[in-house]
């Protein structure tokens, strides 16, 4: 959870007037933006299905509208909401801006309202601000709630109803200016409109806590490290670079968000009575697991915080799922509010979770010529420093079938493996051929925030009948970034990145809301048994529902009722 101490600004603000972007940088900048998007953007055209307006190649309405910008935060607002369009957790454009304000309290959607789920009483002692967690938040600066999250909806990327709205309440009172312009602007206080246990709505006063230096205005001058950055996607020359590179399934890196529990390897609830600690004691523990009972059954339980891991973690979670494998009826895995991470790491805890052969995703690639320059260097390199002949092989394949796609101008390629030959995986087995994986039922939970690699997992599990998934719709962010911190812009320098790969199912699916398909963009992971966490009863009593409902629902897995 966030609550920061407050400091003094770091600098005086610049006057509004000041070294702002001529309009002619400003077209340049929105186009140069514009052409990344068309250039690099695996799902462009499932995405003009879903949002049939959708156009990079028409911006005629889009530079008159740069045009009747007034200043440079205008202008990189309105970048903001050129990207939104593509409704893509993964794409999401930032200023370059340490600015935060933020109020002490933290808020999320619960029951389809804003409710207050933290209070930093240090700052609000509960006998000026008698409101408590689970209390409603109906109105900010006499703005109404619902109002507030349709105003953030364009810095709300995420790729569902459900994220966006959670990501949006989030912003009603964590401010960050890299990607809300205006957060400087704040006002030295709010007054916060909560609903109190009486039903009256009372009105409190909050300071806005402010840190950082905000950015006013971005200049006439273009940074030099960025007018001489062609596409953000320089390697190092190792063998095993772009392999790296390409298997990065999480968030867009560095986008801030204070959101509970998001990305922690300690889960947001209360476990149930009973439980046993193994792992999450300790800083060097990757997981929070342990075993517990219900119904004379033994529970095993672990969660995934993200899937950015290590060898060390992918050890432990080898030592976990043997003595699992041992002591335990079945298994819960956690994939809640999970920002995803390394698809390989990823697929190595899939094989140690499935005891037969399985099918993992593929990956649609956009070709691009700056893709094959780099699968090009690494496999020279892989070749002449003696690198293992998987990745040299690996290198070729990747490279043939992507440079194929290239030269037939086909947008992308077929489903390819990110960590392999094959989209065949084969369980883990030890040296004398002895099944390692877990081969016991599995309860996965899910819901609006697993994201990227929390999404293939689920999908993965879903997909080859290994699992249960109980809980909610994963958030739906089925592509793979190839690169980082991608200078979007010249002048405002805008950095961002652009899904490169769109994941492919073994299987389409159909759904109310899209076009049947096999992927996961938008569409997400459905659950085989709902359960919505986000209610009042499961903030105000650290989750006792829910961790009822999803031990029920593991025994009646185990049992086969």
């Amino acid at each position: 959870m966030r609550f920061l101490t407050s400091l003094a600004l770091a600098a005086v603000l610049a006057s509004p007037a000041a070294a702002q972007l001529t309009v002619e940088q400003k077209l340049f900048d929105f186009q140069q933006m514009a052409a990344s998007f068309g250039k690099n953007y695996a799902p462009l055209e499932w995405k003009r299905q879903i949002h049939p307006g959708l156009d990079l190649f028409d911006l005629r309405a889009w530079t008159d509208r740069v045009r009747a910008t007034k200043n440079d935060l205008e202008f990189a607002d309105l970048c903001f909401e050129f990207a939104a369009q593509f409704d893509d957790g993964h794409t999401q454009p930032a200023m370059q801006s340490d600015f935060v304000a933020f109020l002490p309290i933290a808020t999320d959607v619960y029951d389809g309202k804003v409710l207050i789920e933290a209070i930093d009483r240090r700052a609000l002692p509960p006998a000026r601000y008698p409101f408590v967690v689970g209390s409603e938040v109906v109105t900010l600066d006499g703005v109404p709630a619902e109002q507030w999250l349709e105003r953030l909806a364009k810095y709300s990327f995420g790729a569902n109803a459900l994220s966006n709205r959670r990501f949006a309440a989030d912003y009603m009172t964590f401010r960050p200016q890299a990607i809300y312009p205006f957060a400087h602007r704040l006002a030295d206080t709010a007054m916060v409109g909560v609903r109190m246990a009486s039903g009256d709505v009372e009105e409190f006063e909050m300071a806005w806590v402010k840190r950082g230096t905000p950015v006013e205005n971005f200049g006439k001058v273009p940074n030099q490290r960025f007018a001489a950055a062609s596409d953000g996607l320089a390697d190092s020359g190792a063998a095993d670079d772009w392999l790296r590179r390409m298997r990065n399934l999480r968030m867009a890196v560095g986008r801030p968000l204070a959101l509970s529990g998001f990305g922690n390897p300690a889960p947001y609830y209360r476990l149930p009575a009973g439980f046993r600690v193994r792992l999450g004691l300790a800083r060097t523990d990757a997981f929070v697991s342990g075993t517990y009972q219900a119904e004379g059954l033994r529970i095993g339980y672990i969660r995934f915080g993200s899937f950015d891991g290590s060898t060390e973690a992918l050890t432990q979670f080898i030592t976990e799922v043997q003595f699992f494998e041992a002591n335990t009826d079945g298994l819960v895995i956690d994939d809640t509010r999970n920002p995803g991470g390394d698809a390989c790491y990823t697929e190595a805890l899939l094989r140690l979770l499935m005891p037969a052969p399985f099918r993992t995703l593929g990956f649609q690639i956009r070709p691009t010529a700056s893709l094959l320059t780099g699968l090009s260097r690494s496999l020279t390199s892989a070749r002449a420093n003696g690198a293992e002949q998987f990745q040299i092989d690996q290198l070729e394949a990747l490279y043939t079938d992507i440079s194929k796609a290239y030269q037939e101008d086909r947008g992308l390629t077929g489903p390819l493996p990110l960590c392999g030959l094959s989209l065949d995986a084969q369980p883990v087995r030890d040296r004398a051929g002895a099944l390692i994986s877990y081969d016991k039922p599995i309860l996965v939970l899910t819901d609006e925030l697993s994201a990227s690699a929390a999404d293939a997992f689920a999908a993965v599990m879903q997909d080859n009948g290994r699992a249960v998934i109980f809980g909610m719709r994963t958030m739906g962010l089925g592509g793979a970034l190839f690169s980082v911190g991608l200078p979007l812009t010249t002048y405002s320098e805008i950095e961002g990145s652009v899904t490169g790969a769109l994941m492919v199912r073994a299987r389409d699916i159909v759904s109310s809301e899209y076009p049947t398909a096999p992927f996961i963009e938008n569409i997400g992971v459905r659950p085989d048994i709902y359960y919505d966490y986000m209610t009042a009863e499961n903030l105000t009593t650290q989750g006792v529902p829910f961790v009822r409902a999803f031990t029920a629902a593991m025994v009646d897995t185990i049992l086969g009722r």
